[in-house]
């Protein structure tokens, strides 16, 4: 069954403090495709494009509107999609994250390769370029990703799986537009 979750009185009276078009959905079925979860989340608004990250068994959905992305968080629906609860959330950003398609890699291990890094990362999409900073005592990189779906997927998916190499946990985040 697909419909408004919320009246439209009840969705302006949210408190939703989601800044973000994009939405993460986790605990996708291998069955799973962009039309059945555009089917699927379309009462919420229009939605410009779907990720799928069969890796990762998780997608982003990018809405017109921040507006779509909050009725879509603010529903308390339970979604199944082929016998699977999907988990829906908020990605890891903020306003000034919406056009940065890179994300931080930090923690690495001292004999870490671009290549350990594209191996853990490329689950989550198009990798245009990988950078690595070795200093004294720390070793971190970055990925850049072809679009924002991906990058914000792989810092969505690291809160609920840790990335290691060797042993090491990384530490995974949004690069910063300083």
């Amino acid at each position: 069954m697909y419909g408004q979750c919320l009246s439209y009185e009840e969705y302006f009276e949210s408190e939703s403090e989601n800044d973000s078009t994009f939405v993460y959905i986790g605990n996708l079925p291998p069955s799973a495709s962009k039309k059945k979860l555009m089917q699927l989340f379309k009462f919420a608004g229009v939605i410009l494009d779907v990720e799928i990250f069969k890796d990762s068994s998780s997608a982003t959905i990018e809405f017109n509107d921040v507006d779509s992305a909050n009725r879509l968080l603010d529903c308390g629906r339970r979604f199944m999609l082929d016998g699977f609860e999907l988990e829906v959330d908020e990605v890891a950003s903020s306003s000034s994250d919406e056009e940065n398609s890179t994300v931080y890699v930090g923690n690495l291990p001292i004999d870490a390769s671009k290549n350990n890094i594209r191996r853990i990362m490329a689950g989550f999409g198009k990798i245009n370029n990988i950078t690595m900073k070795k200093r004294k005592d720390k070793t971190y990189g970055f990925v850049e990703y072809e679009t924002v779906g991906s990058a914000l997927a792989a810092v969505r998916a690291n809160d609920t799986k840790k990335f290691e190499i060797n042993g090491t946990v990384l530490k995974v985040a949004m690069k910063r537009n300083d």
